[in-house]
Order: structure tokens, then C-alpha cells, then sequence
């Protein structure tokens, strides 16, 4: 069965004139990215929608929400996130 994990990220502008790291502007704007697992494929593709996304890594471990998965495996039992490592 093919898994796909889904994660929506947010854009932001942080450091605004003389606010420095505390004022900040929410945009709305955001970035679609799902990985995917294949039956019978030890990785798991990257697909990225939204502004900009021509520009970021589609290679899972160039890709930082990448990155952030992979600690995770060894806590879990779930075997998309075992494919990560």
C-alpha cells in the first residue's frame, strides 16, 4: 500500500525593521509538501507545491522537513517513518 505523509507549511517574514526577532508578519502564503513510500521502494519521493517550490530540494534527504523526520524512526514503529532513515 503506498503511504503519503502531507505537511503544510507556512511562510513568514521574521525581523521587521528595528523589531528585530520580535515583531514578525504572518503571510498567507504556504508550501504543500508530500512524501511518498512506494510498496517495494526503500525511498520516499518528494513532491512540493506553492510559491517558490521549484527552487527547494526534492531529494528527501536534501529536503529539511526531511531532515526533521528522521529522529523520529527510532521512536517509532510506523514503517514510513522507518524509510527515513
Amino acid at each position: 500500500m503506498t503511504k503519503t505523509l502531507h505537511a503544510q507549511i507556512p511562510a513568514t517574514s521574521a525581523n521587521v525593521g528595528s523589531g528585530f526577532d520580535a515583531v514578525g508578519i504572518a503571510l498567507n502564503l504556504y508550501n504543500d509538501i508530500y512524501f511518498t513510500e512506494e510498496p517495494g521502494k526503500d525511498t520516499i519521493t518528494v513532491e512540493i507545491e506553492g510559491l517558490g517550490a521549484n527552487k527547494l530540494p526534492k531529494v528527501f534527504d536534501e529536503n529539511m522537513v526531511g531532515h526533521a523526520m528522521k529522529p523520529s524512526p527510532s521512536r517509532s514503529a510506523s514503517p514510513f517513518l522507518r524509510a527515513a532513515r
